[in-house]
């Protein structure tokens, strides 16, 4: 087993290369995908300044892929943030909900002949708590 030396980019991908010369008097080079665990590209030169400065090469492109991705998602992520209602927003979102609610279940035991006079006053009741909850919350 040769020594060797690498870089690692922010995907996690192994741009490696070798230490000494191998047996066939070459410098050799690989680069090693996280992802599909396997050497995506080999390459072997005499000098080793030119087999560390295409690795260098395909690392920054690699980096500046990242980078971009990133900043991409960061971007999406703030809107996301930016369009998400405040918590009273959100209040005021349920609120209107279960006032909603009452409504249509005032409707609903209207309808009906036995006791719908104590359950339209209950959501009455109910309706009149809601509206003062909102207003107190504007």
């Amino acid at each position: 087993m040769m020594r060797y030396r690498y870089w690692e980019d922010g995907y996690g991908n192994r741009f490696i290369w070798e230490i000494e010369k191998q047996s066939d008097g070459k410098y050799h080079g690989r680069i090693w995908n996280i992802r599909s665990k396997r050497y995506t590209r080999r390459m072997k030169y005499n000098s080793k300044k030119v087999l560390k400065k295409y690795l260098w090469r395909a690392y920054l492109k690699s980096q500046d892929k990242f980078r971009n991705a990133k900043e991409w998602k960061d971007k999406k992520k703030e809107y996301k943030e930016r369009l998400k209602p405040s918590k009273s927003e959100l209040k005021n979102i349920k609120l209107k909900k279960d006032l909603a609610n009452a409504k249509l279940s005032i409707k609903k035991h209207e309808r009906k002949i036995k006791l719908s006079n104590s359950w339209v006053k209950k959501y009455e009741k109910r309706i009149k708590m809601i509206k003062k909850k909102l207003e107190a919350n504007k």
